[in-house]
């Protein structure tokens, strides 16, 4: 009696001998590897969130300055002490500002703009007004 042997196609294939599927530690080290790129890949974006929210407030607190300062020097010239300006420049509930003031000279004014985020010193901004 003849015997038949079983083969397969890929048994015969010269190019496929020795060559296995791929094992449960390959997988695993994949998974892994994916899996720490996936965590580098979402930490860098929350990095990223956090660095846009304070570029934000950051743009916010200098545009508060800024608005108050150009509202005090177009305002009239007020030389009799104490030397005080109001604040008018409406703020979100986060930013608060505040307005210091010191005579230079005769019809001379050095004005600071502090804004604060949150009761923390965030943003300072000086210039002059002068009497013209």
């Amino acid at each position: 009696m003849a015997r038949h042997e079983r083969t397969t196609k890929d048994e015969n294939d010269p190019s496929l001998r020795g060559q296995r599927g791929i094992g449960i530690l390959e997988t695993v080290m994949g998974l892994g590897i994916l899996g720490f790129i996936g965590i580098a890949f979402l930490t860098a974006i929350s990095t990223n969130s956090r660095a846009a929210k304070t570029l934000d407030d950051r743009a916010t607190a200098e545009r508060l300055a800024i608005s108050q300062l150009e509202d005090i020097k177009n305002a009239p010239f007020d030389s009799t002490p104490p030397v005080e300006y109001a604040v008018t420049v409406t703020t979100p509930p986060e930013f608060q500002i505040t307005v210091g003031t010191s005579v230079i000279g005769t019809g001379l004014h050095e004005v600071t703009v502090n804004v604060s985020r949150a009761g923390q010193p965030y943003f300072r901004l000086k210039d002059y007004k002068v009497d013209r």
